[in-house]
């Protein structure tokens, strides 16, 4: 997966959730002054492009402002950045309607392991 910025640099990273006017992009093997000097950029954040390969671009306009970095175990990264102009009425407003949402998929993955388990424990009980 790859970040590309307005600016044309490529940046290859592990995934991106945007959720009420804040993205959060998690990379590996980076700097905390090589992400500043990135992500401070106002012209390299206006417009960011994530591209997977077979899926379609999705395209990230206007999160300029750099909130947080956070360094995980394993040399993980991430970015959280805020959209500008996303008020913090409009961002909970967006949230709101996005969390059922979210509730109903979190319950599926649940009841998918849940069948798997089920199916492994049957498969190697009979064996």
């Amino acid at each position: 997966m790859q970040l590309i910025m307005n600016d044309g640099q490529q940046i290859p990273i592990q995934s991106v959730v945007e959720s009420g006017g804040v993205l959060k992009i998690r990379l590996l093997n980076q700097t905390s002054a090589g992400l500043k000097s990135i992500f401070r950029d106002a012209l390299a954040v206006q417009k960011m492009t994530v591209r997977e390969t077979a899926k379609t671009d999705v395209v990230y306009e206007n999160y300029t402002e750099l909130t947080c970095i956070s360094e995980y175990t394993g040399a993980i990264w991430e970015v959280e950045m805020r959209q500008e102009g996303a008020a913090t009425d409009t961002r909970l407003a967006s949230l709101e309607t996005e969390m059922p949402q979210k509730a109903d998929e979190t319950d599926l993955q649940q009841a998918i392991a849940e069948l798997t388990m089920t199916m492994a424990a049957l498969i190697g009980g009979g064996a």
